[in-house]
């Protein structure tokens, strides 16, 4: 089976503070292999991108949905179009060969998709000239990801040394003082 046509699926979505861009993309070969690119960023400015590949097309499309309806629910609305009617902020495109597939994706995208994804998508694109795809440095509400640490530290064994020694002190206090308790 051919890997072309490659069906190409995107959602833009914009934050209703009017500052913050998201784009669900959906990929999908004829032969059953999908990505999923979720790229977010302020508005006019390209952003992260972040990809996930799929093999089964009822996961890949549940996903997609499952995406849209957080971000809707998160503030985001559709895009609108330039007369201000909403065209639901989607596009969908078909590529029949690995150059319109550039070309609709946008070579930006293509570029920062990573020779791994593309390879994933069609094997017989020439990737060696192609870097591996950078992970995003900033999370979806625009925070730096610190990849060295944890995003959620358990602080519960810190802060329970932290008053037993606060309570040893205390202790040691009162009994360096001869006249505590004579009043």
């Amino acid at each position: 089976m051919s890997t072309y046509p490659i069906a190409v699926d995107s959602v833009a979505l914009e934050h209703k503070g009017g500052t913050k861009a998201y784009y669900v993309t959906r990929i999908s070969t004829n032969d059953g292999r999908h990505l999923l690119v979720n790229r977010w960023g302020k508005v006019g400015v390209f952003g992260e991108v972040q990809v996930f590949k799929f093999t089964d097309r009822k996961t890949v499309e549940k996903e997609f949905e499952k995406k849209i309806r957080a971000k809707r629910t998160g503030g985001y609305e559709l895009k609108a179009n330039g007369s201000g009617l909403p065209n639901h902020g989607a596009a969908t495109f078909v590529a029949s060969d690995a150059q319109e597939l550039v070309k609709k994706l946008t070579v930006p995208l293509f570029d920062k998709l990573g020779k791994d994804a593309i390879s994933f998508l069609d094997p017989a694109i020439d990737t060696s000239r192609m870097r591996e795809a950078e992970p995003p440095q900033l999370d979806e509400e625009g925070r730096k990801i610190n990849r060295n640490t944890a995003r959620k530290a358990d602080l519960s064994d810190a802060i329970a040394a932290e008053k037993e020694a606060e309570r040893k002190q205390v202790e040691q206090t009162y009994a360096s003082n001869p006249l505590f308790g004579r009043f």
